[in-house]
């Protein structure tokens, strides 16, 4: 649990808290959690059958969509290694996941409407679409993400390229482990003017 003891802590501070998490990769200890947590549920108990005819509709979609071409990066043709990334990608079960997340929180926000999401940040595809179904769901919502692990170079997704944070699905500001790793992704990604703020670790 990434939180750990941020939710009861919130609400010594007055506030009400719902856990939402996914219980796909380790399902014997999201019942674990389920059973002893709080106003907690999984993110599945939110799905319906529709929303899975929905994103397999547009994963096909994409699969059939025409590509730029050609593509180059530093001068050397990479066309077919970005198209062939693609396809094999598109119809992965993580962008399975990634869409049903969307799903999910725009199914939720009918019901609530948070004044605060507090998420994990990777970039990854999952927490991009949570992002995007808050913004149009729950506009008034603040987004605060969480770096919560290491961010060596290798980890791209951790530093946008230029003007990604732009049009990228992206929280209101972004909260690090410590004041070393706000320096490396201020240093290495394109951030811009994006609010980046030391915090601690919280697990």
């Amino acid at each position: 649990v990434f939180f750990a003891c941020v939710p009861e802590y919130l609400e010594k501070q007055g506030f009400t808290t719902l856990t939402i998490y996914d219980q796909l990769n380790c399902l014997p200890e999201a019942v674990s959690y389920s059973q002893n947590a709080k106003d907690a549920f999984p993110m599945q108990m939110f799905w319906r059958p529709q929303d899975i005819l929905w994103a397999w509709k547009k994963m096909i979609l994409a699969y059939f969509k025409v590509l730029p071409s050609p593509l180059f990066y530093l001068e050397k043709d990479v066309t077919g290694f970005v198209h062939n990334y693609y396809k094999t990608n598109v119809l992965d079960s993580a962008t399975l996941q990634s869409l049903l997340t969307y799903a999910a929180f725009k199914r939720i926000h009918k019901y609530v409407k948070p004044s605060h999401l507090l998420l994990t940040l990777e970039n990854n595809p999952w927490e991009r679409n949570c992002i995007a179904s808050v913004r149009k769901f729950s506009p008034k919502t603040k987004i605060i993400g969480y770096q919560h692990t290491v961010v060596p170079q290798c980890s791209t997704n951790m530093f946008p390229g230029v003007d990604e944070v732009d049009f990228a699905p992206m929280p209101d500001k972004l909260l690090t482990v410590g004041k070393e790793t706000a320096e490396i992704l201020s240093e290495y990604g394109e951030y811009g003017d994006f609010v980046i703020e030391p915090a601690c670790a919280v697990r």
